[in-house]
């Protein structure tokens, strides 16, 4: 018996040491990996600030993980970031790799999580300081990457103004964090007002910026379908007063939804065929969608019928 109790002990003891020999084979073999040879990746987190401070350049993050397989992972580290066309572009650019390994005590172990991450891939671009000024959204692609880096670069050259002190700069500036959803709509508007009084071109695109920013916010302290109805009805007589809707992806997709269901409640036919086209134009095309489309079609067709 007592042999018995030491030998579950050990075990026990074991264990852990096992799992992190795991860990760090699999860590091992994710530094092998092909498209790690082909750029200039840095793996290090303060030798990548410590390089952007030097050079200027953005930092081009890409979150990963080693302790268990990551289809997405695999299809971005052995397609897009392999290709030459990526090889260029890191050029213009500090490029970070950060593992998420799981293995206890690993400095910067948690680094996906604060900044913003809670899947893989995670791909951001961030200023010298660590801060992320964006999260890379759409497709995966040298290309791509490009134009997010390009915005970051704007943004940073605004900020870089503003900080010095130019009021048209600071205006701008606080359009471009409120289309960021760096500030809410109120405190884009109140830094606006401390800056200074808007140029027409620059209060044209305050105004697109706080419409997306108010349907964001408004989306956001939706908690039960009930909520979401009236908010509908809201967007539904916003859309039949001529009010500007929203432009941007982050607020146009939920603001249409919510409208198509409160224009299929008034039997609004033509108002639900107008909030389709524009969503359909933006996302018919796009892998998984098309049940979703096929039911409004229908819906549609329905309210013509009725007419």
């Amino acid at each position: 018996m007592k042999s018995a109790i030491v030998a579950a002990v050990l075990m026990g003891l074991a264990a852990p040491a096992v799992m992190a020999q795991g860990l760090e084979e699999k860590k091992a073999e994710k530094l092998k990996s092909e498209f790690l040879k082909k750029a200039d990746w840095i793996l290090d987190y303060d030798k990548a600030r410590e390089e952007a401070k030097k050079s200027g350049k953005p930092i081009f993050a890409v979150f990963s993980r080693s302790y268990s397989p990551c289809p997405a992972c695999h299809h971005l580290e052995n397609g897009a970031l392999l290709t030459d066309d990526f090889a260029k572009f890191s050029k213009s650019v500090i490029l970070f790799f950060h593992i998420t390994t799981m293995i206890q005590g690993e400095k910067y172990g948690d680094l996906l999580e604060e900044k913003g991450g809670n899947a893989f891939p995670y791909i951001v671009v961030m200023d010298a300081t660590g801060d992320v000024i964006l999260q890379h959204q759409g497709a995966r692609s040298a290309e791509a990457f490009g134009k997010s880096t390009s915005t970051a670069k704007d943004y940073l050259a605004v900020k870089e103004k503003a900080d010095k002190g130019d009021a048209g700069a600071k205006i701008d500036f606080a359009t471009l964090q409120l289309g960021m959803g760096k500030l809410k709509a109120d405190e884009a508007q109140k830094a606006i007002k401390a800056a200074g009084e808007p140029s027409k071109d620059q209060q044209a695109k305050l105004d697109l910026e706080l419409v997306n920013a108010q349907v964001r916010e408004s989306v956001g302290k939706l908690r039960s379908d009930e909520e979401a109805a009236v908010l509908g009805k809201k967007f539904y007589a916003d859309y039949k007063a001529g009010k500007a809707g929203p432009t941007a992806d982050n607020a146009l997709q939920s603001y249409y939804i919510l409208l198509l269901d409160a224009a299929a409640d008034a039997k609004d036919a033509a108002a639900f065929e107008a909030g389709y086209k524009i969503l359909f134009e933006k996302y018919g095309k796009m892998e998984g969608a098309a049940a979703f489309f096929e039911d409004k079609q229908k819906q549609l067709k329905a309210l013509q019928e009725k007419k």
